[in-house]
């Protein structure tokens, strides 16, 4: 009986509880989950003045504006996301796959961006992403996947090279920690 008025006890709290989020940067995620945008982009920039150095911040502000169809706020917010973090290889591909969205789109004021501008400044982020790859598989696997979209197939090829050099000492890693275990 005991156990079944806590239960029910909890659960009124719960129903009752008022939460309040301090924290910029979580309020604004609130807001844009409950599709109040035009109230996270607000509150992501008091977020991004209160902690200029999260690069975190202006990625979320970026998805905000994209969200909103904001192609040329979104751009500018990734770019200042890769300025603060640019050791940050998933900051270059969120800026690359903004670019390559932003092919037929209104940026600035009124001018298109072509599908070639947009392509060539897509695939330059994703070039700069897979110089900071390192031996992430995963990574070189999803530029693999970007550049083939973008029809670059040389560093498409160059990323699946990437990739079997990386499985190549894995394995001969591997190896050589069975060896040595089995000569104990």
């Amino acid at each position: 009986k005991r156990e079944r008025v806590m239960k029910q006890l909890m659960a009124d709290l719960h129903k009752n509880a008022k939460i309040e989020i301090e924290d910029q940067g979580l309020l604004a995620y609130d807001y844009r989950l409950k599709g109040d945008l035009d109230k996270a982009i607000v509150t992501y920039n008091e977020a991004i003045r209160q902690t200029p150095d999260n690069g975190y911040l202006s990625i979320f502000l970026g998805d905000t504006y994209q969200q909103k169809g904001w192609t040329a706020e979104a751009l500018g917010a990734y770019r200042r996301a890769v300025e603060i973090n640019p050791a940050d290889p998933n900051f270059y591909i969120t800026l690359g796959k903004a670019y390559q969205m932003a092919a037929g789109t209104q940026i600035g004021s009124g001018e298109v961006m072509s599908q070639r501008t947009a392509y060539a400044m897509a695939g330059e982020q994703l070039q700069k992403a897979a110089t900071l790859a390192g031996d992430d598989v995963g990574l070189h696997k999803t530029l693999s996947g970007l550049f083939e979209e973008l029809g670059m197939t040389a560093d498409k090829n160059k990323q699946l090279s990437e990739i079997a050099r990386i499985n190549k000492y894995q394995e001969f890693v591997k190896e050589t920690q069975e060896k040595a275990a089995g000569q104990k």
